[in-house]
């Protein structure tokens, strides 16, 4: 798999999920998926590595995405609106994520939904609040100062990019065509289009 150079990528998983997959096929399928993924990402690299490049993979089993210190894509599993429920009803991953880095919420005015090829990127997003909780037991715990240094532009370097999923009952998701959305969806986030970086 070749990526462009200096490239790191970081999976992590909520701990309120574990991130073993298990043993199943359907398991087994979408971690496939995810390396054709991450396969066709560098195959549009501007700058592909060469063999004697190392190319970094951090996988995470525990924490949050959003306690991360280093610079990474954090991403952001919608609805296919923005904020989710964030300023109604609902209190699960996006809707947190709006709770604690409350300047999001202003990108809920701006987005209309989500097609099936796009998603959202946003940069420099400050996180203000320390929580505990999911779901119904939600709730804040203090405040949080955010100790993430800024790029040359003067924002947090906090990247996060939000990507929405089919709600497709039971098996259905694993159909041909629900997953080709979801591996086109998740191209469409993971691909770095902007040249902006954290410098």
């Amino acid at each position: 798999m070749l990526l462009p150079k200096g490239t790191t990528l970081e999976a992590r998983s909520s701990s309120r999920s574990p991130s073993t997959p298990p043993s199943n096929s359907s398991s087994f399928l979408l971690w496939l998926l995810l390396l054709f993924l991450l396969a066709a990402v560098s195959a549009l690299a501007p700058e592909p590595a060469r063999l004697g490049d190392i190319v970094v993979v951090l996988v995470f089993s525990s924490g949050f995405i959003e306690d991360e210190e280093q610079e990474a894509l954090q991403v952001d599993f919608e609805n296919k609106y923005l904020g989710g429920g964030a300023l109604s009803r609902g209190c699960v991953q996006e809707e947190i994520r709006f709770m604690i880095n409350p300047e999001l919420i202003v990108g809920m005015l701006f987005m209309a939904s989500m097609e099936d090829n796009e998603a959202i990127e946003i940069f420099g997003a400050q996180r203000f609040s320390q929580y505990m909780g999911y779901g119904s037991s939600f709730h804040f715990v203090g405040d949080y100062l955010d100790t993430k240094p800024f790029d040359s532009m003067g924002r947090w370097r906090t990247r996060i990019v939000a990507i929405d999923a089919l709600d497709c009952p039971a098996r259905l998701h694993y159909e041909s065509g629900c997953l080709l959305r979801e591996v086109n969806k998740a191209f469409c986030g993971f691909f770095v289009q902007s040249k902006t970086s954290f410098m």
